[in-house]
């Protein structure tokens, strides 16, 4: 009999040493305990994973809305909204010579209201030396055309007289004795010059035209004098 009792006690300590008892926040779940903090007897790490698997996640593509603003610069380097709002005299840093120049106000306000199309100076090598290109476009063939030039402070001076043409160009060479049959007038070095060409159109509108006014700048390290012939 106290064998039996003795054996009955050993099996009863082993079989609680096996049992396993989970307190709150955790809860059995075969032989381990798991988190369940807000008590809906599953899992918390069950809860994430369904969760996880669950989520659908959707993007929205951002709306990308384009505005084209136009801005211009000035030649001092202001930006602006439009070209009649730059200043029209002033110096500019002429980084290729190193030093500052004088800029003339230039009028660009001549063609508005005209049948003048284009006029437009570039440097050119006329018979192989320094010089530029006139390139001009008119609506209607003027009677004649004259092309004048000035220096600041100075009245315009003709130097060239031709007659009307739709569209053509004219030669002209940085130099005081230069001669060759491209080229229509003479310009010296070292000065700025103001540009504009008077179309006459007398005949067809009882008027004189006048085209804008450019520089022709020929001191050092201007684009006339850089360039290579």
């Amino acid at each position: 009999m106290k064998i039996m009792i003795i054996l009955l006690a050993l099996f009863l300590f082993l079989y609680g040493c096996d049992t396993i008892v989970c307190e709150q926040p955790y809860m059995q779940v075969g032989s381990e305990c798991c988190l369940d903090k807000d008590n809906n007897k599953i899992c918390d790490s069950d809860e994430a994973i369904n969760g996880e698997t669950n989520m659908v996640i959707t993007e929205k593509e951002p709306k990308i809305i384009e505005k084209e603003v136009k801005k211009y610069v000035c030649w001092n380097g202001l930006v602006v909204d439009s070209p009649e709002k730059c200043p029209k005299k002033e110096e500019k840093e002429d980084e290729e010579a190193g030093r500052k120049i004088s800029i003339p106000s230039l009028e660009k306000q001549n063609e508005r209201g005209t049948v003048i199309k284009n006029v437009n100076l570039t440097p050119a090598c006329p018979n192989g030396v320094r010089g530029g290109r006139v390139y001009y476009k008119v609506g209607t063939v003027p009677d004649e055309m004259v092309f004048e030039l000035k220096e600041a402070g100075k009245k315009y001076r003709e130097v060239y007289r031709r007659d009307g043409l739709y569209e053509g160009d004219v030669y002209f060479a940085v130099c005081e004795k230069c001669s060759g049959n491209q080229i229509e007038f003479r310009v010296e070095e070292g000065k700025a010059y103001i540009f504009r060409i008077m179309f006459n159109q007398s005949t067809v509108y009882s008027r004189i035209e006048y085209s804008n006014e450019h520089l022709i700048d020929t001191r050092e390290g201007s684009g006339y004098m850089l360039k290579v012939c």
